[in-house]
């Protein structure tokens, strides 16, 4: 939203609305993401009532590796699908849509864990978290909008996603006590994805070709995660302590 009210003091209206218009075919991954975790809330605290830190984490992978994969097709088809049902006036803004959807990935870090913060009664830190991330982000827009135009909106929610992810991981490990978390291979799939969002931003020299490329890459993701997604097709929740039956 920051964004928005920004792009509009320093643009205008008609470019507020070709951002909102990337920004909100992007943030289908976190509509995604929002989804799966509910199916997994009620779990999450009944595995934490239990001190079943393992479950916890391994359901924490099976939604990241959801939402890699739901980034993956973003970045590589986002663009071109939404540009089926979008009239060609707005194309220009739909090259944003794999940096929206990067960014909806680091944000996915801070919303499978802040349910702990949540669980622990830690709501001031997490109040904290996000101040300082807004104002990051408020920050990094007053310096770069001037100087790169609106896209580089997108990329400081980015980065002020990921701070968010990084300092809630923070307070989990340091400050709170209930468990330790490790998220160096999830640092790693945003870092892959940003590779693959550079490599294959512009346009194709040989269509063909690009989408044979595309289609491989999107089934050595499936692949890679398919232990995660049978984990989540055999997933059976958990009764918390005392709930009716």
């Amino acid at each position: 939203q920051f964004d928005r009210i920004m792009i509009d003091r320093y643009f205008g209206k008609e470019t507020t609305g070709l951002y909102s218009l990337a920004y909100n075919a992007g943030v289908i991954l976190l509509m995604l993401v929002t989804a799966v975790l509910n199916v997994f809330n009620p779990t999450l605290f009944a595995s934490l009532d239990e001190g079943d830190l393992e479950r916890v984490r391994r359901d924490a992978k099976s939604v990241f590796a959801v939402a890699v994969v739901a980034t993956t097709i973003l970045i590589l088809f986002g663009a071109t699908l939404f540009s089926w049902i979008v009239p060609s006036k707005y194309e220009s803004a739909l090259e944003l849509i794999p940096i929206v959807a990067l960014s909806g990935l680091a944000f996915t870090i801070f919303q499978v864990w802040v349910r702990v913060l949540a669980y622990a009664n830690k709501t001031y830190l997490i109040s904290l978290i996000a101040l300082v991330s807004a104002s990051l982000n408020i920050a990094l827009n007053a310096w770069l909008l001037p100087l790169f135009g609106y896209p580089v909106a997108a990329v400081t929610t980015a980065v002020s996603y990921l701070v968010m992810s990084l300092l809630c991981v923070f307070a989990l490990n340091n400050l709170v006590g209930i468990m330790k978390v490790n998220i160096r291979a999830e640092l790693g799939y945003i870092a892959a994805l940003a590779i693959l969002l550079v490599l294959f931003r512009g346009p194709a020299t040989a269509p063909a070709v690009d989408v044979a490329l595309k289609l491989a890459v999107l089934a050595a993701c499936l692949w890679h995660f398919r232990e995660s997604f049978v984990a989540l097709v055999r997933w059976k929740p958990l009764r918390r302590p005392g709930a009716a039956a």
